[in-house]
């Protein structure tokens, strides 16, 4: 089991999940066998910068913007990002890892993503997990 300090994670998640800031996203990546804080930003552009190459592992707590305009609500996404190039087994020991990190940030989804990050594909599944539509979203 890796060691991640669970303040530190707390600290970063509750950035993301404060109204009162700008904060959209925080990543958690490797140092060595340790999970750290990685960077947060307010533009998901930013976010896909972080995340591009192709021997990342990257764990994203994302907030998205969800509902119409009777009832907007913001929503979480917990992402395992894996380059193209990150081995099957670095995979596999992420892949159990990420039962860590998940426990420790409130989501309601958690998605596997490769290559790239797709913030539609993200939306469509928070949307979805968030119940009734009323027609107004797309």
């Amino acid at each position: 089991m890796p060691k991640c300090d669970k303040a530190e994670v707390k600290e970063a998640s509750n950035d993301v999940r404060n109204d009162g800031t700008d904060t959209n996203w925080a990543t958690f990546v490797y140092d060595g066998s340790d999970i750290i804080v990685g960077a947060s930003g307010t533009d998901y552009d930013e976010l896909q910068e972080f995340v591009k190459s192709n021997d990342d592992r990257v764990y994203c707590y994302i907030r998205m913007q969800t509902g119409d305009e009777m009832s907007i609500r913001m929503k979480f996404a917990f992402v395992t990002f894996y380059g193209t190039s990150v081995s099957p087994i670095s995979k596999a020991k992420c892949s159990t890892d990420k039962q860590l990190m998940s426990s420790l940030l409130p989501h309601a989804i958690n998605v596997v993503m490769e290559d790239t990050i797709d913030f539609d594909e993200i939306l469509r599944q928070l949307r979805k997990a968030g119940g009734a539509n009323y027609d107004a979203q797309a």
